[in-house]
Order: C-alpha cells, then sequence, then structure tokens
C-alpha cells in the first residue's frame, strides 16, 4: 500500500481552520508566524471584519500554507521517506515543504511573495480579474465556448470539471454560454486570474525570489500540479513553481499519476475536502481521506500506520 500527501490550494480557509492546532506545541511556532505574516489573532477569525479578509489573496495563501504545515507538524506515524507528495495552486509550496525540499518558513515567505507578485500583476491589468468553475463540460466543449472571449482555462480537474479566469466582465459572457449549455457553474471569492497569462508578470518576480531560497532534493516524490510530472532539481522546482502561476495546471494528470505510481490512499492535509472529492470521482479505487474525516489527530495518526 502506498500513501499520497495532497496539500490543498487557495479557497479552502476558513475561520475555524485552526482549531485544534492552536494548542498543540509542536504546530505553535508555525502558527506564530503565520499570525506575524498576516496580522491575524489565529485564536479569533471569526469576527466579520476578520472573516472578510480570509478572502484576500494574500492573506489566503499564507494561512493556507500555513494550516498544511502546521498539520504535518503534529501528526506522527508519517514516514521520512517514500511518499507522494503533491499540491494544488499554492499548494505546491506546501508540498515542497512537505517533500521535504524547502524549509516551512522558506515555504511561508514564499507564500506571501508568490501573492504579492500575484497582485502586483493583477493590478496592472487595469480591469477586474476573478475565476469560476464550470461543471458539466468537456475540456474541448469549454474551448470552444471560451474562444474569442479573453477569458481562459486554468485548471483541469477532470473530463467535464474546469476552472476558467479573465477579466470580470468577460466572465459573465462566458457564465451565460455556460448555464445556457446546461453547465453548472460558480463563481469563486478570488480577485486574480491565476494559472492564466494574465498573471505572467508575477511568475517573472516570483522566479527571481524562488532563486534565491535554499532547495535539496525532496525526501518523497514530489509531483508538480501542472502535469503530475516528478520535481527532483532545484531548477525544475523553481521554473514549475514560478510557471505555475500563468499556465494551466492539468490536475485530473495529476490525480492518474497517483494511480500510475501505485497510491492506494491519499490525505488531504487542509481545511475540507476538495481534492479528496475530485480523488473519488476520478480514480475511485483510491480511499481518500480529508483531514476533517477524522475526529481527533491521534485518530488519524492510527489511520496513517495502517498505509506506512
Amino acid at each position: 500500500m502506498s500513501l499520497a500527501i495532497l496539500c490543498p490550494g487557495q479557497g479552502s480557509q476558513h475561520a475555524r481552520m485552526f482549531e485544534g492546532l492552536r494548542e498543540n506545541e509542536r504546530a505553535g511556532p508555525i502558527l506564530e508566524k503565520v499570525s506575524v505574516l498576516t496580522g491575524l489573532d489565529l485564536n479569533d477569525l471569526a469576527p466579520a471584519d476578520i472573516s472578510g479578509q480570509l478572502a484576500q489573496n494574500r492573506i489566503a495563501q499564507i494561512l493556507v500554507v500555513g494550516q498544511s504545515l502546521a498539520l504535518r507538524a503534529v501528526l506522527s506515524g508519517l514516514p521520512d521517506t517514500g511518499l507522494i507528495v503533491a499540491g494544488y495552486s499554492v499548494g505546491d509550496l506546501s508540498a515542497h515543504a512537505v517533500a521535504g525540499a524547502i524549509s516551512i518558513d522558506d515555504a511561508l515567505s514564499l507564500a506571501e511573495a508568490r501573492s504579492q507578485a500575484m497582485d502586483r500583476a493583477a493590478q496592472g491589468r487595469g480591469a477586474p480579474l476573478g475565476m469560476m468553475g464550470v461543471r458539466g463540460m468537456s475540456v474541448a466543449s469549454m474551448e470552444a465556448v471560451l474562444s474569442g472571449t479573453g477569458v481562459e482555462i486554468a485548471l483541469v480537474n477532470g473530463r467535464d470539471h474546469v476552472v476558467v479566469g479573465g477579466p470580470v466582465s468577460a466572465l459573465d459572457v462566458v457564465e451565460r454560454k455556460a448555464l445556457a449549455a446546461g453547465a453548472h457553474v460558480k463563481r469563486l471569492g478570488v480577485m486574480v486570474a491565476s494559472h492564466t497569462t494574465y498573471l505572467k508578470a508575477a511568475a517573472r518576480d516570483f522566479e527571481a525570489t524562488l532563486s534565491g531560497c535554499n532547495w535539496k532534493k525532496p525526501a518523497h516524490r514530489l509531483l508538480s500540479p501542472i502535469d503530475g510530472a516528478a520535481v527532483t532539481t532545484k531548477p525544475a522546482a523553481v521554473e514549475r513553481l514560478a510557471r505555475q502561476i500563468h499556465v494551466r495546471l492539468d490536475w485530473a494528470s495529476t490525480m492518474q499519476a497517483l494511480a500510475e505510481y501505485g497510491v492506494t490512499a491519499t490525505l488531504e492535509l487542509g481545511a475540507g475536502r476538495a481534492l479528496s472529492t475530485m480523488i473519488d470521482e476520478a480514480v475511485p479505487g483510491i480511499a481518500a481521506r480529508a483531514i476533517e474525516d477524522f475526529r481527533t489527530i491521534d485518530g488519524l495518526s492510527r489511520w496513517i500506520c495502517r498505509f506506512c
């Protein structure tokens, strides 16, 4: 049996995401840095004025990465080598830290630098940007709908499940067309168009930051969300972490790679179970679990021992 760790991306954050972690001494140093970087009191994320901040690009990316790394810190039973690790969008930074390629401090600092570069690039476009999930249309059909609109496919999550991004005004047009074609659409609470050419300037900025970070060969097999390919060198890591900001991510191929590597179970290391649901739909032979499926960390650690 083989276990894969999956690190979620932006959109999974919520006001209760650090419950059960705040009292754990192994998570403490990580949560302290998250609090410093965001300026938030992680003990009190519920007030309306704070909850609104959780959707901000910079805040969200730091929180998501911080939670994944804090969860990894408190888990027992995970081996030092031999796992497969993959991260969705900004979760790719979490995955690099979980795999041992970069430090926890660097992962959090890079999450901040990444989000700032993306915000600068988005603001420089001169028009509000956004993203939208679309279910019920093939990639080819979606590309036909998008033709000439200025909206691009940002993520491929399955045969009939994509996320698109672009100017908000163009998303309005695409939404009407997709609904008319019988698709289900959902606007995402983000103000950037991640994984589209609208953020190409951010990739250039972020690549320079990445190049200055310490990197070592991963202790676990580390897969890129761009296409599921293994990342084994610093040049490849720098190039792919930067490029994924402005190119389409094929998460469907990444999930298929998990099956080809013989993965029999996945653990989603973050809030929610969006990635686990995708695994259930795309690769039903893999036992997909999320943190929220377990009542206690001890129970989760016992489950991990079955696969390691």
